[in-house]
This record gives structure tokens, C-alpha cells and sequence, in this order.
């Protein structure tokens, strides 16, 4: 639910703030960097909350496509490098990927922090 409030946000600050730029490809959150990047100055690539919210979108594309199981994902390695750098706030079990109650809060607290950054960052 946290991503869909956010993904609302990402399409708002496209929407308000960089009318003339326009997302790139469909679905992804990925597909506003340039937005952020020409309408708001922040370049996405280099922050370390964007980085964090990347890995969440892939690890969540897993436990809706492949219900969690990083060995039908289309990305496998990838996964596991998200889960191995997590500091232990996702886990696997037998191939599965597990949310711990630490991974949702880290969640929240970056997503506050990111749309707090952003609102910073706008004109006016």
C-alpha cells in the first residue's frame, strides 16, 4: 500500500511541477527519474532513499509475480543481491521472500523522508 501512495506521488509531482517532461515507459517507478531531474533538479540515480525504494519496488515485482519466490523471478540474481545487502531486514526461506516487521518500518521512514525531500525541492 506504501507504493501505491507513492507511485500516486511520483505521477502528482510529475503532473504539478514538470508538465513538459514526461515519464519514461510505462509501469515502473523508474520511469520518473528524468522527471525529477529536469522539473525538480534531483537526480534520482544518486540517492541513496530512491536506491532504497528501488530495491522495494523489485523485491515487491517478486512477491507479486513470482509469489515471492526469488527462483521464478525474472531477475533472480538480482533479488538475491537486494536480499543479501538488506542487512537482514529481508530474509529468504526456501526460496521464498520474507518482509521482517524492521523492513516494513525502514520502508515508512524512507518513503517520509524521500517525499519530504521532494517537497523541499519544489518551486514556490
Amino acid at each position: 500500500m506504501m507504493y501505491s501512495y507513492l507511485e500516486e506521488f511520483l505521477y502528482l509531482v510529475q503532473k504539478h511541477f514538470s508538465k513538459e517532461t514526461k515519464p519514461e515507459g510505462k509501469g515502473s517507478i523508474r520511469r520518473f527519474k528524468s522527471v525529477f531531474k529536469e522539473g525538480l533538479g534531483i537526480d534520482l540515480e544518486k540517492d541513496p532513499d530512491w536506491q532504497f525504494i528501488s530495491d522495494c519496488e523489485k523485491s515487491r515485482d517478486c512477491l507479486l509475480h513470482a509469489n515471492g519466490r526469488i527462483d521464478l523471478s525474472k531477475d533472480r540474481a538480482e533479488i538475491e543481491k537486494i536480499v543479501s545487502r538488506s542487512d537482514s531486514l529481508l530474509k529468504l526461506d526456501q526460496q521464498r521472500i520474507v518482509l521482517t516487521g524492521e523492513f516494513i518500518k525502514k520502508v515508512s521512514i524512507v518513503l517520509r523522508n524521500f517525499i519530504a525531500k521532494v517537497e523541499s525541492k519544489r518551486p514556490g
